[in-house]
């Protein structure tokens, strides 16, 4: 009996955060702190908590009718968002302006899916079309690679050089050069 009421107590940690507007679907989250950090949505839905998820603002970003799905926190000031039809947005004053560095026509164009900065200005994006972007001036100007892979949904950088991705059919890359 007392190993059942443990297991109940542990799985029941799990406590339902509400925002002050209800939104469809939600893709991504991150946070910089206990306390700070954003989430992602349809219809070009932005919220952030500066209190550990108690509360959730709605952010203007001026992107309505897209999906956002991956965010990157760089830090408490910059934060970049990327989405559906080459749409790519950053802040850098904590979510209260957004630049809005791509926003391509509804349903065409790449689909970004993931994006990681290592600092304010280096970052890489990726998602459809065997592309992976990347930035060293903070998304004035993009280099692509092409990968030999159709869709990739996520990636990271340990540092400037060393990298990963990894895509459809269970497909993974490695780079140690930036990407190059």
């Amino acid at each position: 009996i007392i190993l059942l009421l443990t297991a109940f107590s542990v799985n029941a940690q799990w406590v339902q955060q509400y925002q002050t507007v209800l939104y469809s679907h939600l893709s991504d989250i991150k946070f910089v702190d206990r306390n700070t950090g954003w989430v992602s949505g349809n219809q070009g839905i932005v919220l952030k908590t500066t209190n550990g998820g108690q509360n959730w603002i709605g952010q203007n970003t001026g992107i309505t009718n897209k999906i956002l799905k991956s965010i990157c926190a760089v830090n408490s000031n910059v934060v970049y968002i990327v989405g559906y039809f080459e749409t790519i947005l950053k802040s850098t004053n904590s979510g209260t302006n957004w630049d809005i560095i791509k926003n391509g026509p509804y349903g065409t164009g790449h689909s970004y899916e993931g994006v990681y900065f290592i600092n304010e200005n280096t970052g890489w994006i990726c998602g459809s079309g065997s592309l992976i972007f990347k930035t060293t001036n903070g998304g004035v100007s993009f280099d692509s690679v092409s990968i030999p892979v159709g869709y990739l949904y996520d990636i990271y950088f340990r540092n400037e050089n060393e990298g990963l991705v990894c895509g459809e059919a269970a497909t993974m890359f490695k780079t140690t050069n930036g990407g190059l």
